[in-house]
């Protein structure tokens, strides 16, 4: 549904809407019944989805007063309440438009890309329209770059609630009795990720265990370092630093190795063969890498 806007200038409502088709998975399917997921999900794989769209773009030049040669994008976002991680947004999740009087309509495909690892509980889908470049300042209509004009929401309920993997808050021994959490991974990379894989908590660090339980948002201030782990544990393994080509088929679903296979997929032109030559030969280079992908969007 769409999102009520309140702004000191003019926003469009779905009036300007001449079709909106429903989120649709990768095999054309209805994504969504009665906002909950319509098909199976697990946290560590990827949700493919898309949605086509048509806008009526005279009455969003009327209803936002935009004008010749204004800029704007269509953009799309996701965020997981569950995780309290939303997406960063990307080449393939907006298209940016000039505003020209002899265009009619507007046609959007929304394709959104979502890495099961950084979900949880609840899905926020969004697309937008915003203001990128306004031609002629008027104070009657949107000027300052960002100024969001239209926005679309639709929640979804996922099946998957817990985290995916397990966490265990232990009294740490005396050697990093400092150290507030480690992660413990099988050497086994066909193992399944909830017998091969723990975060441990240090619990006599008790205010950081109370943060980490209360507000996943804690949690998520160390999942780049936890995505770093998994890449580097699986990048020294003989067999899986070898890997070329990014192919899902070559571990068992729920195992060490398909996960760090996900991730890896999230970062751009990168396989375990270029990441595990880049973490011998320029190592800080691959930790602003890993910052980059993982890090939370502000």
């Amino acid at each position: 549904m769409a999102k009520e806007i309140f702004s000191p200038f003019p926003v469009a409502n779905d009036q300007i809407l001449i079709e909106a088709g429903e989120w649709l998975d990768d095999k054309d399917q209805p994504l969504i019944d009665n906002e909950l997921l319509s098909k199976r999900w697990s946290p560590n794989s990827t949700l493919k989805i898309y949605r086509d769209l048509k806008f009526d773009l005279k009455k969003l030049i009327d209803q936002t007063g935009l004008t010749e040669k204004d800029i704007i994008r269509i953009a799309n976002h996701w965020y997981s309440p569950g995780t309290n991680i939303r997406s960063s947004q990307n080449d393939d999740t907006y298209q940016d438009i000039t505003v020209k009087k002899d265009i009619v309509e507007l046609r959007h495909s929304s394709h959104l890309s979502i890495p099961g690892p950084l979900i949880s509980d609840q899905l926020l889908l969004t697309t937008s329209i915003i203001l990128l470049k306004k031609n002629i300042n008027d104070i009657n209509s949107a000027s300052i770059r960002g100024s969001i004009l239209w926005q679309s929401n639709q929640n979804i309920n996922l099946e998957g609630k817990q985290p995916l993997f397990p966490i265990e808050s232990i009294s740490f021994s005396q050697s990093y009795n400092n150290a507030n959490w480690y992660l413990d991974i099988s050497e086994d990379l066909h193992s399944t990720i909830s017998g091969g894989i723990k975060l441990f908590l240090n619990s006599n660090k008790k205010q950081f265990i109370d943060d980490i339980l209360k507000d996943s948002k804690f949690l998520n201030l160390i999942f780049h370092n936890l995505a770093k782990q998994i890449i580097e544990h699986c990048l020294f393994d003989d067999e899986f630093q070898s890997i070329e080509k990014i192919d899902f088929t070559f571990y068992p679903n729920d195992s060490i190795g398909d996960l760090a296979l996900r991730l890896i997929a999230q970062i751009n032109n990168s396989n375990p063969r270029k990441l595990f030559s880049l973490v011998r030969t320029r190592p800080i280079e691959f930790d602003r890498l890993i910052q980059h992908t993982f890090s939370i969007a502000s």
